[in-house]
């Protein structure tokens, strides 16, 4: 006679041997993109794969504003994919930044990326060293 433990056994390993078949199956593409990091706080925006490039919608760029931004994120020598005139196409790797708030200073020097800034309205305010 077979025990009840050898069948919930049995039973048990049939149900996670089909969970992991199951989940070895091909997974529907998404239209969203992965970032490298799992937002924990930013909202606000959407980020979708267009090909090789990214549209990126930033939903409320202002208080009270009544329209979307989009951006177009294309890889250099790539071909631009077809947009609305709303979009602007930004190429990627970005190289040089101007900055409008000395809170970006401190950002780039984290980043290691304190060269790319090429200007700025006023440094009479900047603490960076840099």
């Amino acid at each position: 006679m077979i025990s009840y433990q050898i069948i919930i056994r049995f039973n048990s390993i049939v149900t996670l041997f089909a969970l992991f078949l199951v989940s070895c199956g091909q997974q529907k593409k998404s239209d969203t993109v992965s970032l490298p990091t799992q937002l924990k706080y930013a909202t606000g925006f959407s980020v979708r794969a267009e090909g090789n490039s990214k549209h990126v919608i930033i939903n409320l760029p202002y208080p009270g504003a009544e329209e979307a931004y989009h951006y177009l994120l294309v890889p250099q020598g790539e071909e631009v994919p077809a947009h609305d005139n709303q979009t602007q196409v930004v190429y990627t790797p970005i190289k040089k930044i101007v900055c409008t708030s000395t809170t970006h200073i401190p950002l780039l020097d984290y980043i290691n990326e304190t060269e790319a800034l090429i200007g700025f309205p006023t440094t009479d305010y900047i603490s960076s060293k840099k």
